[in-house]
Formats: structure tokens, sequence, C-alpha cells
């Protein structure tokens, strides 16, 4: 992993750390850590131990024939990786990218054995989810239901929308005709 990317994830750690800390109290209850980010208006998780870099977006090279949630590919660290719009994906609307877009890095062996980039709006930050305060996905989330793992409400209120990666990867080759 090039140093920018594991800084990018060691700060996201560290500030994880630092929250915990603050709050003068150890998580007793088995917790998860998860990488937070945004796609339009709604807010997505991903376990940060699946998480390989988080960069700024790079150049990326159209492919041909390609599904059009597949942008093109992008050199990542000596690698050429695919890189999704997650976004398009999922079926929300084609947005346009912006200095805070992100290209999140995951190891995939859904997708034959190497890493895939997604492309988001923006990193938030990692938080502790106890895993008890995981809740079923709502009904009306038809578009994203496939592959949502659960939810977590938050303290203030805004919902965490958690993403089954692997179920994700799966849609993708099967779409791909893998």
């Amino acid at each position: 992993m090039s140093e920018q990317k594991q800084g990018d994830v060691a700060t996201l750690i560290s500030r994880l750390e630092e929250e915990k800390a603050a709050a003068g109290a150890e998580i007793a209850i088995a917790s998860e850590a998860i990488l937070r980010f945004q796609l339009g208006r709604e807010t997505y998780g991903i376990p940060i131990d699946q998480v390989k870099g988080i960069s700024r977006l790079r150049p990326i090279t159209f492919v041909p024939g390609t599904p059009a949630y597949v942008l093109g590919v992008c050199n990542q660290a000596g690698s050429v990786i695919p890189v999704i719009s997650l976004s398009d994906l999922l079926g929300g609307s084609n947005h346009e990218t912006s200095r805070d877009s992100r290209l999140i890095t995951i190891h995939s062996n859904e997708v034959g054995e190497g890493d895939i980039g997604i492309l988001v709006d923006r990193v938030q930050d990692v938080i502790a989810v106890p895993i008890n305060a995981v809740e079923a996905p709502l009904l009306t989330l038809e578009r994203s239901g496939n592959f949502l793992r659960g939810q977590h409400r938050q303290p203030d209120g805004k919902i965490v929308l958690l993403l089954d990666l692997p179920a994700l990867l799966r849609l993708i080759t099967n779409r791909a005709g893998g």
C-alpha cells in the first residue's frame, strides 16, 4: 500500500481511537469499524478492514464495451484496476466528480483476484458501530436492497446504509457476464 493510502487509513483509524478516548469509555460490546462515505445525499458504510486504500481521483481510461457503471481503468500504485461508479451501480443519478470525490480501493476475491476502485462523492470518517446496533434495511430501499446488509442509526438520527460488499461485488461480476 502506498504511503499516502496508508496515511489516509491510519488517520481515519486514529480519529476513531481519539473519539473513543474522548468519550471516556471503552466499547464493552463488540463493534465494527465502518468507513463512512457519501453518494449524493445518502451516507453509506463498509467495514474498514475491507478497504485497501483511499485516494484522490486519478485519470481514468475509458474501456469500450463495458457496462455504464464501469468508468474505466486507472493506475493505482502500479496496478491497473477497474473503476466502478457506485452511484450508477446502485441506480442513482449520474453525478459530477468534485474535489471531494475519492477512489476507495478494495481487494476483491469476487471480481477475479485483484483490486477494484469504487468512486464515491466524499469519504467522511471511520466510526465504531456496535454489532447489536445494526438494524435490518428498510424495505423501501429496493434499489439498494440487494446489497445492503443493514443500517445504523447514529445518535443524531442520521442513517448509515451498510453495504454488503461481497454481494455488491457478486452483482458486478454477474452483470459483467462473469
